[in-house]
């Protein structure tokens, strides 16, 4: 579903569409920086590695954003098969 609540169906449009908004993010997240660091970084340089954990927050807010995206699909849809609710 794109941000302005427009629902894709072709594979090709869904893949772009996430290429182009949270693919970065999500790779990010999914660095084990921890163990990277230990095994490349110095200790002074560990220290800094706390700021790479802002990106897991920032996947966090994207999981909100997209649950509210999820609601209101599930709104329109309800309002579709269920006129009467």
């Amino acid at each position: 579903m794109t941000d302005d609540h427009k629902i894709l169906h072709d594979r090709k449009e869904i893949a772009l569409h996430y290429l182009k908004g949270w693919f970065a993010l999500d790779l990010l997240s999914c660095v084990p920086y921890g163990a990277l660091g230990e095994a490349l970084l110095s200790e002074a340089a560990m220290e800094n590695l706390a700021l790479v954990k802002l990106v897991k927050l920032l996947r966090i807010l994207k999981l909100v954003k997209e649950q509210r995206k999820l609601f209101h699909y599930m709104h329109y849809y309800l309002k579709i098969h269920n006129p009467g609710l």
